[in-house]
């Protein structure tokens, strides 16, 4: 920018370019619109108290005011362009405004609101508009950033630093304005431990609620321009798992199993150990039921999950919905569990299926049920109903890993037994084979196996080869 003219108002200083005027209480631009010379409010300066502020103030006008001026030039600045870009001015109070001087938090409410139908039919998922809520309503970051005026320039933006995002009118929100917030978020932002700057995956998952509530005001005409449209998606690092994904070894499935029986829950063994062989998520072991499994022909359908937000619904994705060959452990405890809930009364349930546009009504007698004392046996087995007993469990028998590792386990074991990569891929209900390549391609020293024929076989012998070794 060329060096300016020198202003003063309201005992501020600062320099001005030709066009951008202070006066009185305000900053206002000078430019010529349909034959006539415009002399537009762009801010007002209530809140302004050192001269950098008013220099950022005077620059950010000069920077709207090029933008006008070569739409003007070019013929795309309407009358809707300008109440957006200058809400202040009296054109837009005489137009009765702009709909982009709508606040942010607003639209997010709206926007969040209008997904509750969506919801219904099962179009999206409750988590998805759950987390998109809780970066869009309850996040620090849609707030005023005080710390972010200390920051670099890349990074520094005065109108977060006063404001914050949820507070700020659509016509104020721009791309600089979003890639500056997006920078301090990645790079600056400070952390508990120290260290600065948020995962690339949480800067992304913010970012995308951000233009999901962009796209639907401009799919409403609510605005123009879409200032976040080319806010490019931070380049997530993949990494080789391997090494953090700890999997139960067959003393450790020995152990859990008895203490599980010590403990009076058998039935939480036989969902052990099910979970260990078959490596189906535990959303699915939760709504899996007795309608889905075929004894005779030794297979499960797995077409359904259970989640917090929607309750019983279809799979996480369309290779979920798979048919799997029940090894000799799993089919073990499955005859096990038919004892627990296999002449259990059916019950209806209304089950979310976007292919019905909804919920349909399904009579199920779940498989794996809650027994423990403290309510009605057998009842509905939920999620943190099931996070609490594991965490017993957990205590009790000295192995501390997560319930969901069971599925790492299966995946190891078939991986180690040499099972075709897109064959337990399938198993596992994995849309492709990229999972398993990024985080089975190591064969685990705990199952260590030479080549097998096929798969039972395999798991039989290498769980033999393992007893040999103690």
């Amino acid at each position: 920018m060329k060096k300016g003219k020198q202003v003063e108002c309201k005992g501020l200083i600062g320099l001005s370019q030709k066009g951008v005027v202070a006066r009185a209480n305000s900053i206002r631009l000078e430019f010529w619109y349909k034959g006539k010379q415009e002399k537009a409010m762009f801010c007002t300066l209530d809140k302004v108290n050192s001269n950098d502020d008013f220099q950022e103030l005077l620059d950010e006008a000069f920077y709207e005011l090029k933008s006008i001026k070569r739409k003007v030039r070019l013929r795309i600045f309407s009358d809707e362009s300008y109440a957006s870009s200058l809400p202040l001015s009296v054109f837009a109070q005489k137009r009765g405004g702009s709909r982009s001087s709508t606040n942010f938090y607003e639209l997010a409410q709206k926007y969040l609101d209008d997904q509750i139908p969506l919801m219904r039919r099962g179009q999206i998922a409750g988590s998805t508009v759950n987390a998109r809520r809780k970066n869009l309503i309850t996040s620090a970051y849609m707030r005023k950033i005080p710390d972010m005026k200390d920051m670099p320039t890349e990074a520094k933006h005065i109108s977060l630093c006063k404001q914050g995002l949820g507070d700020m009118r659509l016509g104020d929100i721009t791309f600089e304005l979003l890639r500056k917030l997006q920078t301090y978020l990645y790079d600056y932002v400070p952390r508990k431990d120290g260290s600065k700057g948020c995962a690339e995956k949480t800067v992304n998952n913010f970012f995308d609620a951000i233009k999901q509530v962009m796209k639907y005001a401009m799919q409403n005409e609510i605005i123009e321009k879409d200032p976040s449209v080319k806010i490019k998606t931070l380049k997530v690092k993949t990494k080789n798992k391997i090494k953090n994904l700890d999997f139960f070894d067959f003393t450790e499935q020995a152990t859990i199993r008895a203490t599980c029986l010590d403990d009076d829950k058998a039935w939480l063994a036989e969902l052990f150990t099910f979970a260990c062989w078959t490596g189906l998520r535990k959303e699915e072991l939760l709504a899996l039921a007795w309608e889905d499994i075929d004894l005779e022909k030794n297979t499960v359908y797995v077409h359904r999950a259970y989640t917090r937000e929607d309750d019983l619904h279809h799979t996480k994705n369309m290779g979920s919905v798979r048919v799997i060959e029940l090894l000799d452990e799993a089919r073990g405890a499955l005859d096990r569990m038919f004892e627990f809930t296999g002449n259990a009364q059916q019950i209806k349930y209304q089950v979310l299926r976007p292919e019905h546009s909804g919920r349909v009504t399904e009579s199920l007698t779940l498989v794996f049920q809650n027994f423990s004392k403290g309510g009605p046996i057998p009842r509905r087995l939920y999620d943190g109903a099931s996070k609490r007993i594991w965490q017993r469990i957990m205590k009790l028998s000295g192995v501390g890993m997560p319930f969901k590792n069971t599925r790492h386990t299966y995946a190891s074991m078939r991986v180690s037994a040499n099972g075709r990569v897109e064959e337990v891929a399938q198993e596992m209900g994995h849309s492709d084979t990229s999972m398993m390549h990024r985080n089975y391609s190591v064969v685990t020293g705990k199952f260590n196996l030479q080549l097998l024929a096929n798969k039972q076989k395999g798991m039989n012998a290498l769980k033999s080869s393992l007893e040999l070794l103690k």
